[in-house]
């Protein structure tokens, strides 16, 4: 599964004809794989892929760029995740398998609502989005502490 074209090769494509700013480049000087959140919105913008870093707060971008500066990047691909449950809900509800139901565009991103909540939008058969998400509660409650 890939993330927001992470891991697709017209995606990589993409990122290395049009980002001044080269994985390489971002590896040495943010210690990340990944971009931060301004090159991302730029990318996903101009690319014309899904916008997930639109559906994020400014403090969850805040977040997203901690979280590639710390290299912890599964930790910021479960907030991509986040991003991603929130395009085109606006006034709409996701109910989930166990009859919860929430309002992913105005819940806060916690450890405790990212394991009760946003993990379960998700169905994946790989068990990558499970780890995704159980990283980024791990994650929030390490910053939490």
């Amino acid at each position: 599964m890939t993330i927001n074209g992470y891991g697709n090769s017209i995606y990589t494509s993409y990122v290395a004809k049009n980002s001044n700013n080269t994985q390489e480049t971002r590896h040495v000087t943010q210690k990340a794989d990944l971009a931060k959140s301004e090159e991302l919105d730029q990318i996903q913008k101009s690319g014309g892929f899904v916008n997930t870093m639109a559906e994020l707060s400014l403090g969850e971008k805040a977040l997203y760029d901690e979280f590639i500066s710390n290299g912890e990047s599964e930790a910021a691909q479960g907030l991509l995740l986040i991003g991603m449950s929130r395009i085109g809900m606006k006034d709409q509800q996701i109910q989930l398998p166990n009859g919860d139901i929430f309002d992913p565009i105005n819940t806060e991103v916690t450890s405790k609502n990212v394991r009760n909540l946003f993990k379960y939008a998700f169905i994946g058969n790989d068990g990558h989005t499970d780890h995704v998400f159980d990283t980024l509660a791990l994650a929030l409650d390490k910053r939490n502490k």
